[in-house]
């Protein structure tokens, strides 16, 4: 239920939720006939240092870690002399994202000017009630517009609309109830991953060590250590087309392809192909080693160019927490990578030969129950946290791209080879630099036998990006009406989730802000380049999906008609230079 917007009230000032006994109109008010915008002294750059006494808040730092700091002489001279927040006032943030809130506590800092702001009123308006109106107001004269400043005169102009004290106590009072509980059920989220890793470190022996430094009771003897190969044997089963063709999820195991709400295109013809696996073994696929190996959630078939392992005596849940763990990941199994940086390749034969920690099997599942209890544990805090998020939200979300997508995979190492009029290959320069579209003057077709490489093809909506070299963050998106694709070792595909819209996810990647990020992150000692986990962490505010559609295709029409003028521009441009060469003697 939408709780914030149908308390902000409707033209009449009515709300369809209203708390026992208030059954008064909400007034409409602007913000200036309540009080002003306040916000501290300016504080220059040269007047910061990176360590001090008092805390300096940025707009970048805003409701974060300083990186600045002033002397406690000036913010005592600049806090007696000039305007300085309240115990309880809300700190709004006034430029880049607009409407970012922090309650001020009482704590020593200080607070950079226009760009932080407070709203200085009298007893007509309640602090918490001000938080929630912040979450939801449309601030006047930004609305759908690219300007990403809050003016103090479009924050007095602001409309919204007002119930009695009463009312808005009791409204203030039930979202800070909220707010806490969900700051609460993250903590307790943060503080469960912090001990599994913990955990993780501290039940499983170091290098050189034959015991973990903690052990449930019961359990004596020495742990083993044992190859990979010797513990987990691969098999290659075929002809089971009849089992349901499974699709894998970094991090999450594999599920049926029908039911991943995805349009995942694979050749139903050549299912006997596939390899089959079962329910907890093992999947490895040559380019999967920054994930680790994948555990499968059910029986079914996958592409032949997985690797299937099954343990006899070795519990799954046991591995798999070491498998994706940083001891395995960067310290046994990178050594076993070769290729170029970013889209290396894992050598199947060297991993067979790692040393991997074997206690017991009745040790390995009483760690693997443990580790079941703390996943449960971090699963139910984070479904409590976004439960009451979304109950009490109505605001865009602030997301990682990892969290927008189900997995980040890189293209094939294949060279590229004369059309063969049905496969197309797409790589970097292939994708133009202005509108961002597949070129197809000269079309190529991957170097390769393609049987088995199903997992390179383009699917509507994926998502590509460049990882390297001067045209880095370049991306484009693609669509059926650009036929059978297969994209390239330096392109890096996002399949984006079905709950976010992917043209939406997309138009983000055109933006400055995106293009700041890529010019940032890309800094190398060599040239310039971005990974798929750095693409990950790439922050996106999104609201809920029917606004990301409407915004996805406002922008992509706009986009179309962009390209039907620049295509008519060069239609014509043509013409004059013909009619120039050939009306002039």
């Amino acid at each position: 239920m939408n709780w914030l917007k149908r308390w902000r009230g409707e033209k009449m000032g009515k709300t369809k939720i209203r708390f026992k006994g208030y059954t008064e109109d909400w007034e409409q008010r602007k913000f200036g006939d309540l009080g002003s915008v306040a916000m501290c002294k300016r504080v220059f750059k040269e007047q910061t240092t990176p360590v001090g006494e008092i805390p300096f808040y940025k707009i970048g730092t805003f409701g974060a870690e300083p990186d600045a700091f002033i002397s406690r002489e000036l913010f005592e001279e600049y806090k007696s002399k000039f305007q300085y927040p309240n115990v309880g006032d809300m700190l709004i943030s006034a430029s880049g994202t607009i409407g970012r809130t922090v309650e001020y506590s009482g704590e020593e800092a200080y607070f950079q000017d226009s760009n932080i702001v407070w709203f200085k009123h009298d007893d007509r308006i309640d602090n918490s009630f001000l938080r929630c109106i912040y979450n939801i107001v449309k601030w006047n004269g930004i609305e759908g517009s690219t300007i990403k400043r809050l003016y103090n005169d479009n924050f007095l102009k602001t409309e919204f609309y007002m119930p009695t004290t009463g009312e808005q106590a009791k409204i203030g009072a039930y979202f800070r109830s909220l707010d806490h509980l969900i700051t609460l059920h993250q903590r307790k989220c943060d503080e469960a991953k912090k001990l599994k890793k913990c955990m993780l470190q501290k039940m499983f022996p170091k290098d050189g060590e034959k015991v973990p430094e903690i052990r449930f009771s019961g359990f004596t003897g020495d742990w083993k250590q044992r190859k990979l190969g010797d513990v987990f044997k691969e098999y290659s089963e075929k002809n089971h087309a009849e089992q349901p063709a499974l699709t894998i999820m970094q991090g999450e195991g594999t599920i049926k392809r029908e039911d991943s709400e995805r349009n995942l295109l694979y050749n139903k013809s050549n299912l006997s192909s596939y390899k089959m696996v079962y329910q907890d073994d093992f999947i490895v696929h040559l380019r999967s080693f920054e994930g680790g190996l994948e555990k499968a959630s059910c029986n079914g078939i996958v592409s032949p160019a997985y690797h299937i392992f099954h343990g006899e005596k070795a519990d799954s849940r046991f591995y798999y927490s070491y498998f994706r763990s940083y001891e395995f990941i960067k310290r046994k199994l990178v050594p076993h990578i070769y290729g170029i940086r970013d889209g290396r390749s894992i050598d199947i034969a060297g991993m067979k030969t790692i040393d991997i920690p074997y206690p017991s099997f009745e040790e390995q599942r009483r760690i693997g129950d443990y580790l079941d209890s703390v996943n449960n544990l971090i699963t139910f805090h984070h479904r409590k946290s976004n439960l009451f998020n979304k109950t009490c939200r109505n605001a865009w979300e602030q997301r990682k791209l990892g969290e927008l997508a189900s997995s980040f995979e890189y293209g094939l190492n294949a060279a590229a080879k004369e059309y063969d009029g049905e496969n197309k290959y797409i790589r970097i320069t292939d994708i133009d630099d202005n509108t961002h579209e597949f070129l197809t003057d000269n079309l190529t077709s991957p170097d390769i036998e393609l049987t088995g490489a199903d997992n390179y093809k383009l699917t509507e909506g994926d998502i590509l990006f460049a990882r390297t070299g001067a045209s880095v963050g370049k991306s484009y998106i693609y669509k059926n009406s650009d036929g059978l694709v297969y994209y390239a070792g330096f392109l890096i595909r996002a399949r984006i989730k079905e709950e976010y819209d992917t043209e939406f996810v997309f138009q983000n990647t055109l933006t400055d802000r995106y293009n700041k990020y890529i010019a940032v992150t890309s800094q190398r000692s060599g040239q310039p380049g971005v990974n798929a986990q750095e693409y990950a962490e790439f922050e996106i505010k999104v609201p809920k999906k029917e606004e990301q559609t409407k915004i996805g295709t406002y922008f992509r029409n706009i986009d179309n008609l962009i390209t039907l003028h620049q295509r008519k521009c060069n239609q014509l441009q043509i013409i004059r230079k013909y009619m120039l060469k050939n009306m002039f003697l």
